[in-house]
């Protein structure tokens, strides 16, 4: 099917080159295979070229007979080769299905229907779609569904959308959808799996008010029941101009459903460069949003690259949002998931991005994702591993064996709200279960002038549900790091080291330390650069999961913190003292260590509290500072509130590292003159 010369309609008339329709007839087990159609030419070469009037266009267009039994299916066609011209706001879809049992595409990859290009290239354009009012829509695929109900699944399956660019002739809105579900009505199902969604350009900036959105695979509808699972999604960009409008960018959204698997998708390269000042689901960029009020499974993802231009306002970047109640089908699972490589330029105090972001009336168990953001420039940004809005009595979140890492420089200038967090609970209202976590934040403000806070853990209001808070690793390093705060954004209780923490919210974190996690190599972009080297030890049986972020099986007792089971074992049997002396005595402090076969000591010391330290070499009053025990010789009154830890590496152990406790030396000063001085 193909145009050999360009065509100008003078009516606004529907153009659909395979039509199929149960009203004439009844109509089921047809088949819909290897046809072309598009371009000026045999196998949709060159292209079709339509100006003129209002023409809404379906390349294949199915409304069949719903029957269980049917083979229909709709496979190998190639569509591509189109520039076409709208004078108003008419809707072009590639596929569009009705009714019916129709499979698009098929269970291998030869079977997937083509629309656009399947061309890596981001240059590659095989369709390009001209509207010249606002509110048309592109779908590379689009899915009705009138009366096909659960658990019969619309099939979606191994099809590529690709080289889309549309665009209006008054800068207006233009949707773009490569897979879309239209039914308003509860209970219909879609299976979008195994798809590859690549190089779609939405070159419209409308400013204002109207909505423009690019996602991959779209849907929307409360009872409804999706599986978006094995899909690849990358190269989606929104808008090619700086405007404050709305629209989101995202690679996969269920914004309702019923029950969401949305599994083992790969999705990167997302950028907007439109002002939305949305927030959660509705944020400017979304790697996916899964929305299942009964059940819900993300799982497995990789989500990456994710990147909004605009320079001002309140904007959000979130690599995954997440919200199910868990009722049905056991509990709601978010775990192996790794998100990386967030960025948003905006320099607005309220432009915030969000590794997983966790919404209202969750129940969910979240547990062996890695998540690692941070920033490349001093630019005005929230930063935030774990967002737990925590709205909801009654529900409870659990947060278990997830590793989370901040990194990156806040602005030197102050008045500004540059804080980051590992975790961070909003409402408090809910049940915060969090355990076996590592929380990292290694962020830090580029001056003594800046005002950011960086915090492993933080409560924006004084929790009002049953905390359940234990053998976490909170570690924040940098200049303006703090292990804990409960309190607004901009002010309430820092909480600097893990001892001030533990008294913060009664019996809680007994079993955590704030140890450098030691990670392979972090900031990096592969899951392994996120094994740690540190002694951890975590609680063994947690949540009955077995497996960690790449291994199943592995998590045997002793277990360790965070997304990897690492082999760091170490234990410390005889803890360093704190120790009581007068003025010019000396001192020392002694470590033991067990399951270390080969150990090398480090003392260190703190000098402010134990919030950061420094390497002891050997020199006076210093000695033994690479031993199992630390001598100070001489102490002087300054020294009085410094503590001293013991780093220990075990050579033969893959560099594990054991960090000791603190002990803090105080010292009692000299009488004053004329009193009889013993020591």
């Amino acid at each position: 099917f193909y145009e050999t010369g360009a065509i100008t309609t003078t009516g606004s008339v529907d153009i659909r080159p395979i039509y199929v329709d149960r009203n004439s007839y009844s109509a089921y087990n047809i088949a819909i295979t290897n046809n072309y159609i598009g371009g000026n030419a045999p196998q949709a070469a060159g292209t079709w070229v339509k100006n003129g009037n209002n023409n809404p266009f379906y390349g294949i267009y199915v409304n069949e007979t719903v029957n269980p039994a049917s083979t229909s299916v709709i496979s190998g066609n190639i569509i591509r080769g189109f520039n076409w011209t709208n004078s108003g706001n008419a809707n072009w879809t590639g596929i569009h299905i009705e009714d019916g049992s129709s499979v698009v595409g098929g269970n291998d990859e030869a079977d997937g229907n083509i629309i656009g290009t399947d061309d890596n290239d981001p240059g590659a354009v095989a369709i390009t779609v001209t509207n010249g009012a606002t509110g048309g829509s592109f779908f590379g695929i689009s899915n009705r569904s009138v009366t096909q109900t659960y658990p019969n699944y619309r099939i979606i399956r191994n099809n590529t959308i690709g080289g889309i660019r549309t665009n209006t002739s008054n800068n207006s809105s233009m949707h773009l959808r490569a897979i879309a579900h239209l039914n308003e009505t509860e209970g219909r199902p879609l299976n979008a799996s195994n798809n590859h969604i690549l190089n779609l350009y939405a070159m419209s900036s409308p400013a204002g008010s109207g909505d423009q959105d690019v996602t991959g695979i779209r849907y929307n509808r409360n009872g409804g029941f999706v599986i978006a699972s094995h899909n690849v999604i990358e190269n989606l960009h929104n808008g090619t101009n700086a405007v404050a409008s709305g629209g989101i960018t995202s690679g996969i959204w269920i914004g309702a459903s019923q029950q969401a698997v949305a599994d083992n998708n790969t999705i990167r390269n997302l950028t907007s460069y439109l002002g939305n000042t949305g927030v959660l689901q509705n944020a400017a960029v979304i790697g996916m949003v899964v929305y299942g009020n009964g059940y819900l499974s993300a799982s497995g993802n990789s989500i990456y690259n994710l990147n909004s231009t605009y320079g001002n306002g309140q904007l959000q970047v979130t690599g995954l949002i997440v919200s199910g109640t868990g009722l049905e089908n056991g509990v709601s699972m978010v775990n192996r998931n790794f998100i990386h490589s967030l960025s948003a330029v905006s320099s607005n105090v309220g432009s915030h991005m969000y590794g997983i972001a966790i919404g209202p009336g969750s129940n969910l168990l979240i547990f062996n994702n890695l998540i690692s953001l941070t920033t490349s420039s001093e630019v005005i940004r929230t930063i935030c591993g774990i967002y737990d809005m925590g709205q909801t009595a009654g529900h409870t979140a659990r947060v278990y064996y997830n590793t989370v890492m901040i990194d990156g420089i806040a602005p030197g200038t102050a008045a500004n709200n540059s804080n980051s967090y590992g975790i961070w609970n909003y409402y408090g209202a809910n049940n915060p279960d969090y355990r076996n976590n590592i929380f990292s934040n290694f962020r830090r403000n580029s001056g003594a002038a800046a005002t950011g806070r960086h915090y492993a853990i933080s409560f924006e209001n004084n929790p009002t549900g049953t905390v359940n808070l234990d053998y976490n690793n909170y570690y924040a390093s940098g200049l303006g790091g703090a292990v804990g705060h409960i309190g607004p954004h901009d002010g309430g209780t820092i909480y600097p080291t893990l001892a001030d923490w533990q008294g913060a919210l009664g019996t809680q974190d007994a079993h955590s330390v704030s140890v450098d996690p030691v990670y392979t190599t972090p900031g990096g972009t592969n899951p392994p650069n996120y094994i740690p080297h540190a002694a951890m030890p975590g609680l063994t049986g947690l949540g009955g999961i077995n497996d960690d972020f790449g291994n199943n099986g592995v998590r045997v007792a002793p277990v360790t913190m965070g997304a990897w089971e690492n082999e760091c074992n170490g234990q410390i049997t005889d803890e360093p003292d704190d120790v009581t002396e007068c003025e010019g005595g000396n001192v020392s402090f002694t470590v033991s260590v067990t399951n270390v076969s080969s150990p090398s000591y480090q003392w260190q010391v703190s000098t402010d509290g134990g919030y950061t330290w420094t390497d002891l070499t050997e020199n006076p009053p210093y000695s033994g500072t690479q031993t199992a025990t630390l001598v100070i010789t001489g102490i002087t009154l300054d020294m009085n509130g410094y503590r001293y830890r013991c780093i220990i590496t075990d050579d033969d152990n893959n560099d594990c590292v054991v960090t000791s406790q603190a002990a803090e030396l105080t010292i009692t000063p000299r009488p004053a003159t004329g009193a009889i001085w013993h020591r």
